[in-house]
């Protein structure tokens, strides 16, 4: 008896067909469209929602099912369940067009967004929008992603391309990092090697930016930021001298090594930080006091013993930075008035910050003269409301204090909430003392309790101190 077929039949049209070979068998499953990555992707952990069938197929056009001594040979086992999963995570599959796209699509604004992330505009510190870098990255960059790549590794491809970029300023964003030194003889040295390694990577970046430009100027109106900035020490109540620096990612495994090799610690403080230019003094202001090699060597270095809990003031003079700086603070000054208009956004404020935003995107030519402008508006507007008028001074060390504690007392508040105990003691310590908020005894007390369940040793001490002082 003959068997009748459909004419124009069309097999397997809604079923994504994962095959994998293992042990010399070919074992299938059948899944559903636009699913498997998803899967793979961790968006979907449901596998009734992958898998039309818990089913392992040896051919699954024909309905062969794979036999379980094939399956305990290959696999170990012979729970469907358990194959299916190494199968759809292992196994080849062909994508439409459709998915291609979209998984295409949406891996071009991971990267985008990962770019955003990275990088900060070196005129204003802050970060460029995320339709700007989009923007850039198709029209101009004309940047296609890969599947071949993660996301992460293509990001960093596109920062080095934006980096030797002359008409779209970037710079790596940098980290706050914080060096633990366990005693005051160690950190001249650390301070040492932290200001070659500064230094070494200021002539690195100079020498990229004049190879970029072709004349030894930077592309964009100034000379090459600075990689690494180093604060002056801290004594810590827990015995410890602390160094903060804002350091470029890239420079991190070399910080590492540092305090490795001084038997220092290295804690994260910000992943996403801009100077300020009260934190720029300090840094010069640092770099200037540093101990040279031979000091070092000798054991004649004399360092500064800053008194705790104090916090410390910036000096009003214009800083020299390592590896000749002061030649770039002056390109910074006379690069199409680039430096001028960074000074004149920082101390208009919020207002011409997202006047520069607006202006970010297409009009990169412009910005030096259009910031010049918004500085002498800054000036003028100080005279009319006064808006710039303890700003516009520049030069006193006592209010660029009093704003390091309060954002300093931010940052310790953010981390604290997050559980660090290093910044539930400094918070804790700041309530107490008033330094950078409002005297809180009893919000001060708290911190330190929390701290002190972590064991740390400081502020268990300072509970003893306000016991036996109520007391």
């Amino acid at each position: 008896m003959s068997r009748l077929q459909p004419v124009g039949q069309k097999k397997l049209t809604n079923i994504c067909v994962v095959r994998y070979k293992r042990a010399g068998k070919r074992f299938e499953v059948a899944a559903y469209r636009n699913t498997v990555l998803a899967w793979r992707n961790g968006n979907q952990t449901d596998l009734d929602e992958v898998l039309q069938a818990h089913t392992i197929f040896s051919n699954l056009e024909k309905g062969d099912i794979a036999k379980s001594e094939d399956l305990v040979e290959a696999f170990g086992t012979d729970n469907e369940d358990v194959v299916c999963v190494e199968v759809l995570n292992k196994g080849e599959f062909q994508v439409s067009e459709e998915e291609r796209q979209a998984h295409l699509e949406q891996l071009f604004k991971d990267v985008a967004a990962r770019v955003t992330d990275m990088v900060v505009n070196p005129e204003t510190q802050k970060p460029y929008p995320l339709s700007t870098i989009e923007r850039y990255l198709r029209e101009t960059l004309h940047f296609a992603p890969t599947d071949k790549k993660s996301a992460k590794q293509q990001a960093l491809v596109v920062v080095r391309q934006l980096e030797q970029a002359a008409d779209f300023p970037v710079m790596r964003a940098q980290m706050r990092l914080r060096l633990r030194v366990p005693d005051r003889a160690t950190v001249p040295r650390v301070q040492l090697a932290l200001h070659e390694l500064a230094a070494s990577a200021s002539r690195a970046a100079g020498g990229k930016a004049a190879g970029a430009d072709g004349s030894g100027g930077g592309g964009g109106g100034g000379g090459a930021p600075e990689r690494l900035q180093v604060m002056a020490p801290e004594d810590l109540h827990d015995e410890t001298v602390a160094i903060d620096c804002l350091a470029d990612p890239g420079l991190y495994r070399d910080i590492g090594e540092i305090a490795t090799k001084h038997s220092s610690s290295l804690q994260v403080l910000e992943l996403k930080a801009a100077a300020t230019d009260a934190e720029t003094a300090a840094a010069a202001s640092a770099m200037a006091a540093a101990p040279s090699a031979a000091a070092v060597v000798s054991g004649s270095a004399a360092m500064p013993t800053p008194t705790p809990d104090a916090p410390t003031a910036s000096p009003a003079a214009a800083p020299t930075s390592v590896g000749g700086a002061s030649a770039q603070q002056q390109q910074r000054g006379g690069g199409g008035g680039g430096g001028a208009a960074r000074r004149g956004g920082q101390e208009m404020g919020a207002e011409v910050a997202d006047d520069i935003f607006a202006r970010v995107d297409g009009r990169q030519q412009g910005r030096g003269g259009r910031g010049g402008g918004g500085k002498n508006g800054g000036a003028a507007a100080g005279g009319k409301g006064g808006k710039g008028g303890g700003k516009g001074g520049g030069g006193d060390p006592e209010e660029a204090a009093r704003r390091k504690a309060e954002r300093m007392f931010k940052l310790n508040l953010r981390n604290a909430e997050t559980g660090d105990p290093v910044a539930q003691l400094e918070v804790g310590k700041a309530l107490l003392d008033g330094v950078g908020c409002a005297a809180d005894v009893n919000q001060g007390r708290h911190w330190l309790e929390q701290a002190s369940l972590q064991g740390v040793n400081a502020a268990t001490a300072r509970l003893e101190t306000m016991s036996v002082s109520i007391d």
